[in-house]
C-alpha cells in the first residue's frame, strides 16, 4: 500500500463461545481480536491509528488506519 494509503477493519472482540481457532498465537485464539492487539500490530506494520469506530449497537468495532 502506498504511503497515504487507508485501511478500514471491521472486526469484534473475541469470542470464546466459537471455539477455539489452532495454529495462531495464544492470545488471539478465540474468534475475534482484542482492539489493542489490531492496533498494536498495524502500528509495528507501518500504519498510523486514524480513527476507532466501536460506537456500534453491538460489540463490532472499525478501526480505520493510514499507512505512513
Amino acid at each position: 500500500m502506498k504511503p497515504g494509503g487507508k485501511l478500514a477493519i471491521i472486526d469484534f472482540p473475541p469470542h470464546p463461545e466459537y471455539g477455539k481457532v489452532k495454529g495462531v498465537p495464544k492470545d488471539r485464539e478465540d474468534h475475534g481480536i482484542r482492539q489493542k492487539i489490531l492496533i498494536d500490530e498495524l502500528s509495528k506494520a507501518g500504519f498510523h491509528l486514524d480513527k476507532v469506530a466501536d460506537d456500534w449497537p453491538t460489540s463490532d468495532y472499525c478501526i480505520l488506519f493510514v499507512k505512513k
